[in-house]
């Protein structure tokens, strides 16, 4: 039988590896806009330029970002469930509920759907504000600002410029880049390299910073609670049987300490699933 092997999710490769990804996306999205503008259309674009369409929906890039967020909630609320104080539950609980709500924003384009109701209400925004689910949006950081600023003062400085760098990147790039695309759409159209340009900057600013904040959580869960690591082999094998005689697989893990060597989390176990 073959001996059980570990694997160990490590928070920078799971970042490299998802950075590739969104680097090959955004290539590809470049190469079949640069084809659509100036090759006859349909040559050597195998139907595929829709399908790796950075701005738009049910898409390639969309679903791939919605996975992104999916996989952010997820450890997010992983996160969660390791705390032992009610307050930093409901803080990383949270986000975990927000950014499920934003996995199935992004792959139902739920925001774009609301500007049209508001553009009636409020009457016809144009320029920067062509999208007009931008101003409800701006409304909201403002609020969430105020509401986790004292959770983002308690965070190690390590993650306070982890964190604040995956929101100046996501947020640049849903909000701020939508502006700066509207304002391009009203004075030049969208019909043209530079607008282009700006929706792969967009939704490039995006996904890096859900691969950013993904790297940040992974990190955590390294420093400060249940490192994440995957154990392959034979269940039936004795030593890969759990406690209560299941196939999945237990093992203790060393505690993570801080400079001084104290143990910050020195009950901590993991359940190592049977892939």
């Amino acid at each position: 039988m073959t001996a059980p092997r570990d694997v160990t999710v490590r928070p920078a490769k799971v970042g490299g590896v998802l950075g590739a990804v969104v680097l090959g996306l955004v290539t590809f999205h470049l190469f079949f806009q640069y084809h659509r503008l100036t090759v006859a259309s349909g040559f050597l674009s195998f139907g595929l330029t829709n399908k790796f369409d950075l701005d738009a929906e049910a898409t390639v890039p969309a679903y791939f970002s919605a996975l992104l967020l999916l996989g952010a909630a997820l450890l997010l609320w992983s996160i969660a469930s390791d705390q032992t104080r009610r307050r930093d539950w409901w803080s990383w609980g949270g986000l975990a509920v927000l950014f499920l709500l934003l996995s199935v924003d992004e792959a139902v384009d739920f925001h774009n759907s609301i500007s049209a109701p508001l553009k009636g209400r409020i009457g016809n925004t144009r320029g920067a504000l062509r999208s007009a689910w931008v101003i409800p949006a701006v409304a909201f950081l403002l609020v969430f600002a105020a509401t986790y600023l004292r959770f983002f003062l308690r965070l190690p400085r390590r993650f306070q410029v982890l964190f604040a760098l995956a929101e100046v990147l996501y947020v640049g790039g849903a909000v701020g880049g939508e502006m700066v695309g509207g304002w391009h759409i009203e004075s030049h159209g969208a019909q043209n390299a530079a607008y282009i340009l700006i929706s792969s900057a967009e939704e490039a600013m995006e996904m890096a910073g859900v691969v950013v904040f993904i790297y940040a959580l992974l990190l955590y869960k390294t420093l400060y609670g249940r490192p994440v690591q995957v154990q392959f082999g034979d269940p039936a094998r004795p030593e890969n049987l759990g406690p209560q005689g299941g196939s999945a697989a237990w093992r203790r893990l060393p505690s993570p300490r801080n400079r001084r060597g104290a143990d910050l989390n020195p009950t901590s176990t993991l359940l190592s699933a049977r892939p």
